[in-house]
């Protein structure tokens, strides 16, 4: 049996840092901007209910995240902060490394087969574009789109699990412990 040590405290600290980053600064946000993404972040986990996989929900629950930030807030140079404006770069700048590195560490317990592997992530995204589609305005969504219709992709998840220097940073990012299998000859 492959065992993995608990990620949940890993995603609740980044979390917490990356929102707390977006929200602190009082020229660029307001009361009702908070109130607002609080409102639609608990509308969405109230929507991962149905969800089957214990640890789908986290990755689902993590996009969702990012991607209502760089739909809402965009990834051009329209904070006021730079430190914000930043932040926001970074993540877009890494968007397709952190959406794998979420889809790994929930995909542990399955094999690593890179067709079953991308038929899962566009399961996840397509669950995850509904409810997008469905709570954010039509020009946030149009970006959202635009960020994720080149992610998953046969070509990219294959060349991600043959990067053993990439698998061994996510293994190390998130304490999961290698099994037998990924032991290199």
């Amino acid at each position: 049996m492959k065992k993995h040590l608990e990620v949940n405290n890993i995603l609740s600290k980044m979390e917490k840092k990356f929102i707390g980053g977006l929200l602190t600064n009082k020229r660029a946000r307001k009361k009702i901007v908070k109130k607002e993404v609080v409102t639609m972040l608990k509308t969405l986990d109230k929507q991962l209910v149905n969800i089957s996989h214990p640890k789908k929900g986290k990755f689902i629950q993590w996009i969702i995240k990012l991607s209502y930030y760089i739909g809402h807030y965009g990834y051009n140079g329209k904070f006021k902060n730079k430190e914000d404006d930043k932040t926001l770069q970074a993540l877009f700048n890494n968007y397709e490394k952190l959406s794998n590195t979420f889809t790994f560490m929930n995909l542990t317990a399955f094999s690593f087969d890179a067709e079953s592997l991308v038929i899962y992530i566009n399961q996840c995204l397509s669950y995850v574009e509904i409810l997008i589609k469905k709570y954010l305005p039509q020009k946030s969504y149009e970006k959202y789109s635009t960020l994720t219709s080149n992610i998953v992709t046969p070509k990219f998840i294959v060349s991600v699990f043959e990067n053993e220097k990439l698998r061994n940073e996510i293994q190390i990012i998130f304490d999961i412990k290698s099994s037998d299998s990924d032991k290199s000859e």
